[in-house]
């Protein structure tokens, strides 16, 4: 009987742990926002290389003062081969090889970092982002 709950239990905790991460994942994203991102992300290379169906925006982080935190995926692009930690002020934040995070507010698409140095994001937004990237990574950060 102790073998059948306890094998339960870790089944639940696992379906629970699938059901937030997806949560946290890009299906809170607005649906207008997410195109809109896409859009901006294709624009910004040359239209022959890359179109919308190459993008997926895998990590939602957040909207933060009207500005969308999220991790964006090309196929069509190399990445490097490391996970690369990156720090603003006493916060790290691990950008995951592949999936580098993005901000995008009034059209516009930049960096994590440049938005942090121009102040679209404050400290308080970054330890709020840095929570939501590390529960939806939480391996690369426990490394």
């Amino acid at each position: 009987m102790k073998k059948k709950v306890i094998i339960l239990f870790l089944i639940m905790s696992f379906c629970a742990s699938i059901l937030f991460v997806s949560c946290v994942n890009s299906d809170m994203l607005p649906e207008n926002v997410k195109t809109e991102i896409i859009q901006v992300f294709c624009s910004s290379y040359d239209k022959d290389s890359i179109d919308d169906k190459d993008i997926e925006i895998r990590d939602y982080c957040g909207e933060y003062s009207g500005a969308y935190v999220v991790g964006i995926h090309c196929e069509k692009f190399e990445y490097a081969t490391a996970n690369v930690p990156q720090e603003f002020g006493e916060i790290k934040i691990i950008q995951i090889e592949g999936v580098p995070l993005y901000v995008y507010k009034n059209g516009e698409l930049i960096s994590l970092k440049e938005a942090y140095s121009s102040k679209i994001l404050d400290d308080n937004d970054m330890k709020s982002i840095q929570k939501r990237h590390k529960q939806i990574y939480t391996l690369e950060y426990d490394k």
